[in-house]
């Protein structure tokens, strides 16, 4: 009897272990890291980013700080001070300089060898947006004070102030640099000559324009507004080509790589891709609540889109198919596709971020912060993640082993 027992538990023994080698693996779940890296801040991060060589962090925050970080290490170079929230930071072509912008009614240009502030460019209100021009020898800004400014980067002299009724949401050069496009509150979208600050055209919403951009021919314009409506422009006479409309506020629109169809998002639950040519609305894509942003893959063959739902989800660009559902358990803040497009990154108000395959769906990694996550990017060879939230800190983690 002792003998037929234990031949029995062998027998079962060797039964589980050739039933392991022939059946697949059961799920265990997607993985759980912890940080190579944590840097952090008094306040709420609202940015980061690497250098060119990734050897180097830069971090901007609610606590008045942009701040420069060993992104070996973890230790913090230098602390470039504001009076108030930074809302962005870039740095020149040669990351000797770092521009900044703020709260605090200044933009601000520093040293980043030595983090002596070089230029300290005022407006009247707090400064929503910066950029150099191509060679670096002009600062752009614009602000809440209805002005957007052209400077000298190298002295700090004021050379064209363009004025708006309301705040100014954005101000963009054209390829060549002979004309300012800026776009405000007042419902006014406006083109500029960027040597003598003459008023070309004016392009009129009926509310708040927020986003405005040139088509690559510079023939149209793309604007974006309040009155839930998408607009396309004929730059020379200043006619409207196109009306896309939604039935809520239009979150934001791109075009195509060759500008034939437009892709937006609207808060009344869907993504609308539409024919440029004749305003026609070719797909419509349903969430169960407001879309938060969409974007195409590389070949343009699929599009994914992420809601204030929880979800984001992935779709046949021809057909409209919907091809995958990735769920959090709060809004979504940003999704993307890595280069190989085999992988999706989605982070969210939930404080993680995940990871999934984005062939399968399967949820790979889960990364987490304690408060929402405002972003999420890879390095340059996809083994690292840098994200950056409301709970005050930036993370890099270690993805490279990642199945």
């Amino acid at each position: 009897m002792h003998k037929r027992l234990l031949f029995t538990w062998q027998g079962a023994t060797l039964l589980i272990l050739l039933l392991a080698t022939v059946l697949p693996a059961r799920a265990q779940g997607p993985l759980e890291l912890e940080p190579l890296l944590t840097l952090r801040h008094e306040e709420q991060v609202l940015g980061a980013a690497w250098n060119g060589d990734e050897s180097t962090l830069l971090t901007w925050s609610f606590d008045g700080t942009a701040r420069l970080w060993d992104a070996a290490s973890g230790e913090e170079l230098l602390t470039l001070r504001h009076e108030n929230w930074v809302h962005g930071a870039a740095w020149s072509g040669d990351e000797d300089r770092l521009l900044t912008w703020s709260e605090d009614g200044t933009a601000r240009l520093w040293d980043t060898a030595s983090g002596d502030e070089l230029l300290s460019l005022r407006h009247e209100d707090r400064v929503l947006g910066a950029a150099w021009n191509g060679a670096e020898t002009r600062l752009l800004t614009w602000s809440w004070d209805g002005t957007a400014r052209l400077w000298d980067a190298a002295s700090g002299e004021a050379l064209l102030t363009l004025r708006h009724e309301d705040s100014v949401f954005g101000a963009v050069w054209n390829g060549a640099e002979t004309r300012l496009l800026t776009w405000s509150l007042d419902g006014l979208v406006r083109i500029w000559d960027a040597v003598s600050g003459e008023e070309l055209l004016t392009l009129r919403h009926e509310e708040s324009v927020y986003d405005a951009a040139w088509s690559a021919d510079e023939d149209r314009l793309l604007t974006r507004s309040s009155d839930d409506r998408v607009r396309l422009w004929d730059t020379d006479s200043g006619e409207v080509l196109l009306t896309m409309p939604h039935e809520g506020r239009v979150g934001g629109a791109t075009w195509n790589a060759d500008e034939t169809r437009l892709l937006t998002w609207s808060w009344d639950g869907t993504a609308r891709v539409w024919d440029t040519a004749s305003g026609e609305a070719l797909l419509t894509l349903h969430h169960e609540s407001e879309v938060e942003g969409a974007a195409w893959n590389g070949d343009e063959t699929r599009l994914i889109t992420w809601s204030r739902g929880g979800t984001a989800q992935v779709w046949d660009a021809t057909s409209g198919e919907e091809l995958l559902t990735q769920h959090h358990e709060d809004d979504l803040s940003g999704a993307a596709w890595n280069g190989d497009e085999s992988r999706l990154l989605t982070w969210s108000f939930d404080g993680t971020v995940r990871l999934w395959d984005a062939v399968s769906g399967e949820e790979l990694l889960i990364l987490r912060h304690e408060g929402w996550v405002h972003g999420a990017v890879w390095s340059g060879d996809e083994s690292r993640l840098l994200t950056w939230s409301f709970d005050g800190t930036a993370k890099v983690w270690d993805v490279s082993a990642t199945p």
